[in-house]
C-alpha cells in the first residue's frame, strides 16, 4: 500500500509517496518542502502530475501515523517527533485524511 507522507531525510524535508515493494521500503519525493510551503502543495503537486523527482530506498527509519481519535496534545507530540528529527534520523509522517483532502491530493489505491 502506498500512502501520502512527509519525510525528513538527511536534514531535508519532502512530501511524496511512501510504500513497500519487493525490495523493501521506499519513498518517492514529489515536492521539496524547502521550496514549497503548505499553502502551495496542491498546485505544485498537480503541476508535476504527482510524479516523483527523487526516490530513496529506506533503511532504518521511523514511520508515524497520527491517530485522529487521540487528544490534540498527543497528536502534537507525534508531529513534534517529525519536526524535531535530527539529520541523522529518517522520519516518515503520514498525512491525515484531512491533509490529503486539503492539499487536493489523489487518494491512493491499495
Amino acid at each position: 500500500m502506498w500512502r501520502w507522507a512527509r519525510i525528513r531525510i538527511a536534514g531535508q524535508r519532502f512530501l511524496g509517496l511512501y510504500g513497500q515493494d519487493e525490495y523493501g521500503w521506499i519513498f518517492h519525493a514529489v515536492i521539496d518542502l524547502a521550496q514549497i510551503g503548505d499553502h502551495a502543495i496542491a498546485t505544485a503537486a498537480a503541476e508535476v502530475g504527482y510524479a516523483a523527482f527523487a526516490m530513496w530506498r529506506l533503511g532504518a527509519h521511523e514511520s508515524i501515523s497520527i491517530d485522529q481519535r487521540l487528544p490534540p496534545q498527543v497528536q502534537d507530540l507525534n508531529r513534534a517527533a517529525y519536526d524535531t528529527a535530527t539529520p541523522e534520523q529518517t522520519v516518515v509522517l503520514f498525512l491525515t485524511p484531512a491533509e490529503i483532502a486539503a492539499f487536493g491530493l489523489p487518494e491512493m489505491m491499495q
